[in-house]
């Protein structure tokens, strides 16, 4: 008989002994305080409330697993990736930013109203109108991607920590990866461009990474796995 995830809230209590069960409130834990989350990899069935796309909230995951017979009537065949479980820890005290300031890559600022490698043209071209934007690629910072929302972005006259009160940040068109510099667009509010060149100031975090325990009714002893921060 293959046991399909998806229906085995109807099978009887005898059958619910052979499957694995995962919950988050009894088999799986995090190292530090974290919230803990688990989804079958064939249902797409999850413990988290507010699942991303293509996943479906439940109280309690199931899986099924492998049997150790392969052959003959006592043999038991199981949906594929039932027995794989996704583990997603949320821990936002693991997440700790510092402040950084992006001073173009020759270290002097963004000249605003001048387009250059770094400084790309949106709406206008010469950024000295209200409603002209542009792109600002923080390619001296490419190590160290945007993270947080866009009022934690400010743009500084150069070499100050004075915020520049006309230009705002409309949208981060891309947080890095590490590797590739992040993206943002800023918008001329209103009056003229500054006569200063510009920093940007952002928090940025490293890749974290933390650990959780997994145990099922088959594995009482389960295993512990290093998970790395997506996000």
């Amino acid at each position: 008989m293959k046991l399909s995830v998806k229906w085995l809230s109807g099978l009887t209590l005898v059958a619910l002994v052979a499957v694995a069960i995962v919950s988050m409130s009894h088999s799986a834990s995090a190292a530090a305080d974290g919230k803990v989350y688990v989804t079958n990899n064939a249902s797409k069935l999850t413990t988290e409330a507010s699942p991303p796309t293509g996943r479906k909230t439940a109280t309690t995951v199931y899986g099924t697993y492998a049997s150790h017979v392969t052959s003959g009537t006592s043999a038991r065949d199981i949906v594929t990736d039932s027995n794989v479980f996704i583990v997603t820890v949320v821990d936002t005290d693991e997440n700790a930013t510092t402040a950084i300031t992006s001073n173009e890559t020759g270290g002097a600022g963004f000249v605003s109203g001048t387009a250059s490698t770094n400084v790309v043209n949106v709406v206008g071209t010469g950024f000295n109108l209200p409603g002209e934007r542009v792109n600002l690629i923080l390619a001296d910072e490419a190590a160290n991607p945007v993270v947080g929302t866009l009022s934690d972005i400010k743009i500084l006259k150069h070499g100050t920590s004075t915020v520049v009160s006309n230009i705002s940040v409309i949208a981060i068109a891309y947080a890095g990866n590490g590797t590739n510099p992040p993206i943002i667009t800023i918008q001329l509010d209103f009056g003229a461009a500054p006569a200063t060149n510009l920093n940007v100031r952002y928090p940025s975090s490293a890749t974290d990474a933390v650990t959780a325990s997994i145990k099922s009714v088959v594995d009482p002893a389960g295993t512990v796995v290093t998970l790395t921060e997506t996000g």
